[in-house]
Parts: C-alpha cells; structure tokens; sequence
C-alpha cells in the first residue's frame, strides 16, 4: 500500500531548494549552518504543526489522521481529514507519518540503532556534544538537553555531509553493517578520532568541551580542534548489546532524531518518550507535539520480517559477486529509501535470490511495499515473487529503478514456510538493489 502525505504547501519545496544551494556553494561551515537552521526550523514548523499524515493500520484502508491523544496504555485518538475523531486500538496501528532526516548539526548514534540530531538555532551557532569519560551531554535537541552513559552512544559525525549518500556511506562505513573491520595489527577495542582530512586516530578518548577533543594516543596525550574533527567512534567493545528492535516503538521527530522507545505517550502539547536504552520509566526524554512525525509501534498484530531469523538464504550471482540480505537495510548496507522517502524497517535483497522463513504462528498476511532503492538513481530491472510451501502465491511485473513502490499483500494462512524471491530482468543484475519495505506478516 503506497502512502504518500501531501502538505498543500510549497514552503518544504521551497526549504529543500535552499537547503541545497547553501549546501553546494563554499559557505564557512558556521555561517552556513546558521543560515540554514534560520530556513530549516521556522519551515518545518509551519509545516508540521497539526499536520494530517498518512495513516497505516492492519486492517482499512490507508487515511491522512491527526494524532489527537496517545497513551501510555490503551487506544490511540486520531482525527480523520473530515475532522471526525475515532479510537484505533494500538495493536491494529502499523505506522503513522513518515520519518524525517537532517544533516544539520551532529549526529549522535546510539547502541540500540537509535539518531540523535544537534541542529543548530538561529544567532546561536552550531550545537555542541560534550563527554568525559563515562557520560555524553547533548546541549540542544528537540529532546532538550540529555546525558547518556557512554555505553549507550556508538559516536558522533560533527560534520556531516551535506549529500546524503555520502552522509549514508559514513555512517555505515563507521557504525553499521558495512563497518570495516581492523587491518591486520590494527586496534578496534579502542577509541577511534577520524578527522577530515582522512587520517584516524586509535586510541582512549579522555573529553570534549564542545570546541577541543583529547585522546590519549600511546603515550602522547592529543588535543584536536573539534572543527577538524569529521567524527568519533567510542570503543564497540564497551557497547550495550546490540538487540533486534522486536518491541516497543519507533519515535521520529522533525529534527530527523529516531528513537526506539520501550514507551511512548503523548498528553497535549507534551510528547514523553521512554527510551530502550534507559534504565528505567521515572527519567522520561520530554519533546513538544510539533515535534512528532512519525510512529512505527513494535508489537501488536503486526511483526517484521527483519526481527525475524530466516530459515535459509540462497544467492545466485550472475557473474561472481555475491550479495548477502540486509535487514531494516538495503542491499549496500545502508538505510532504505525509495520513492525519496526513508523507512525503518524491511529487508534487502539481490538479484537473483530466495529468502524463506518458517511460519512457526497463525499468520494470515503478509504485506509490504517492494521497491528498487533510491540509491540506484533510478537504475536496476526486477521481477519478485511470493512463494508459501513452495507455491507461488504473488509475483511482479517487471519493477524498475524510479518506479514508485509496488503494494505487496499475500495469503498465508495454514501455510507452514515462506519465502521472497527476486529475479533478474533487464540488463542481467546491474543495479537490482531490491527492498521489501515494511515487509511484514500480519496474524
């Protein structure tokens, strides 16, 4: 089911032209991050501000609904397009609105695969992160000002790239899936500085006051202008486990921030988020309404492919590259977009190839979107079909790069396996970066 939300206004047109001039042109960072927040906040607040947004429950048909009231426990209240209220119980929601992203300020990344975004205000230059050696502090978020136990944060990109392909790139190649390994010798149970002009640094980090990081290098003690600094990577060994998000709720907020939440409540103007990684309820992350553009709840009715363990993969090249699935990623490794918009969950598949899953529940749907990723440039040809107990159920057109996604929706009750498959069509495998977006069964 394609979703797309209309704003009836030209000013995010309007955001996005000049965000990218002022990010193409030679601008001193600073200014230009000024100058950028002054566009970028006033318009996402125009735009957000009692916003209907694109409505995905189990069972109906896609709406554009207000989020009225929600919760700690119990119904969600929306407000449709004619103004009627209705309550959706929270096990039948599948999404509401559509994640945001931002390259301004630092990013912040997070053990549970949570973004925290740093975006600069107007007439008060860029934001600042700052930590010693067992706390991070974040000056100005739309969370307000945080403290997070240095074991919740994978690290920080200061200064991202303004094209987000290469942002995207970075942030895999530091703290994802495609994350390099260490040369043979190399340290990776340490501490890592990464500067702009491509040299790294291993060793412990001891502060950051905002404008200075220190590192302790061997037996030399360093201090780095931040301004040099492209990003830093705190020691993976001393990460909180990593853990599948199979509960809780997706949060996104305007400022591009997601966080996976165990609890999230919003009471009038005040959105109360309980983070995953918080040690208890009695510290909520606070944020106001305006702040809220999307929720993706972890439970209920519906569950995710990728929170599942498949049964088998196979892989077929056309030559001899081989190409592993992702989940809630594309093929390379990096975040899902298709259609120019970003989703959190589905998995990543390559031509040609199987991906089969037990059905060990009484599943009766399967339902997602199927895409070529944006980051093809509208290149790459598929076919995709849906087998149950080795039974083709559903298969493709041909789908092609460019194309909005295709609405997936299968019957699989009584079924006992599962599995996707992708197959090659025009111009043998090139560019068939595959995503079943949102791909999920529904019991």
């Amino acid at each position: 089911m394609t979703v797309l939300g209309a704003t009836g206004s030209l000013l995010p047109v309007l955001s996005r032209f000049l965000k990218h001039w002022l990010a193409s042109s030679q601008w001193h960072r600073t200014f230009r991050a000024i100058l950028l927040a002054t566009i970028a906040l006033p318009i996402t607040s125009m735009a957000t501000a009692g916003e209907l947004r694109p409505l995905l429950v189990v069972d109906g048909a896609p709406m554009q609904a207000e989020l009225v009231n929600l919760p700690a426990a119990g119904p969600w209240l929306v407000k449709d397009a004619a103004g009627a209220e209705r309550d959706l119980p929270r096990d039948e929601i599948v999404s509401w609105g559509t994640p945001a992203e931002s390259a301004l300020g630092p990013l912040v990344f997070l053990a549970d695969d949570g973004l925290l975004v740093q975006p600069p205000e107007p007439g008060q230059g860029p934001a600042t992160v700052v930590f010693d050696k067992d706390r991070l502090h974040l000056d100005r978020s739309a969370l307000g000002k945080l403290t997070l136990a240095l074991e919740d944060v994978r690290g920080v990109i200061f200064h991202p790239p303004a094209d987000r392909h290469q942002r995207d790139l970075l942030a895999s190649r530091l703290f994802g899936d495609n994350a390099q390994p260490p040369a043979e010798g190399e340290r990776r149970d340490c501490d890592r500085v990464v500067l702009e002009n491509g040299d790294e640094l291993d060793g412990t980090l001891e502060s950051c006051d905002g404008r200075q990081v220190k590192i302790a290098v061997g037996a030399a003690n360093m201090t780095i202008e931040v301004a040099k600094v492209e990003a830093i990577v705190f020691n993976p060994s001393l990460l909180a486990p990593r853990q599948k998000m199979e509960t809780g709720t997706i949060v996104g907020l305007a400022d591009g921030s997601r966080i996976v939440a165990r609890r999230v409540e919003l009471d009038g103007d005040t959105l109360r988020i309980v983070p995953r990684l918080a040690d208890d309820d009695k510290s909520p992350w606070l944020a106001s309404r305006a702040a809220l553009v999307f929720l993706q709840p972890l439970a209920g009715r519906v569950t995710y492919l990728s929170d599942l363990d498949a049964e088998s993969y196979k892989h077929l090249p056309y030559l001899s590259l081989a190409w592993p699935y992702h989940d809630d990623a594309n093929v390379s490794g990096l975040p899902l977009r298709a259609g120019g918009r970003l989703y959190a969950k589905g998995i990543g598949m390559h031509s040609a190839a199987r991906l089969t899953y037990r059905l060990d529940k009484p599943y009766q749907r399967f339902e997602a979107e199927v895409a070529i990723d944006d980051e093809t440039l509208a290149r790459g040809s598929v076919t995709v079909r849906v087998f149950v107990d080795s039974q083709q159920r559903w298969a493709s057109e041909i789908i092609r790069g460019g194309m909005p996604p295709v609405p997936v929706s299968v019957d699989i009750a009584g079924g006992k396996q599962f599995s996707l498959i992708v197959d090659f069509a025009e111009r043998a495998d090139e560019q068939d970066h595959v995503d079943w977006l949102d791909a999920r069964l529904i019991q």
